[in-house]
């Protein structure tokens, strides 16, 4: 399972759309547009977690998050009613989510030329 299409509807006033391939995408961008927000946003709304643990802090700064996934999977986060609904079930779980913040990672290797995210991928 995979993430398809990624949607956040006004983020800084306007609405963010991304098309994922099902093999490997990248988001870039300078320092400070965003990237780790979009992240953050799309990491706690298909998180497998009680809604109790959800950090809706994340999604206040926009409307909503439309998130489609294989198998017709859609899950909406709605900020204003702090609610994530959809057609989710247990199929959650076999979501590979590897979420890598380098702000909050040391990088210590023995080989110069692996990173991080070389090392995630190989996985």
């Amino acid at each position: 399972m995979f993430i398809k299409k990624v949607e956040i509807k006004n983020i800084w006033r306007q609405d963010f759309i991304w098309t994922l391939n099902e093999d490997v995408d990248v988001l870039v961008g300078e320092n400070g547009s965003g990237k780790s927000t979009i992240l953050s946003i799309v990491k706690e709304a298909i998180s497998p977690i009680d809604d109790i643990e959800l950090n809706y802090r994340v999604f206040d700064p926009i409307d909503e998050v439309i998130i489609e996934l294989t198998d017709n999977i859609v899950i909406r986060a709605n900020s204003e009613e702090r609610k994530i609904s959809g057609n989710i079930d247990n199929s959650l779980q076999s979501l590979n989510l590897c979420y890598i913040n380098t702000f909050d990672v040391i990088e210590k290797s023995v080989n110069p030329n692996l990173t991080l995210l070389d090392f995630e991928i190989e996985k």
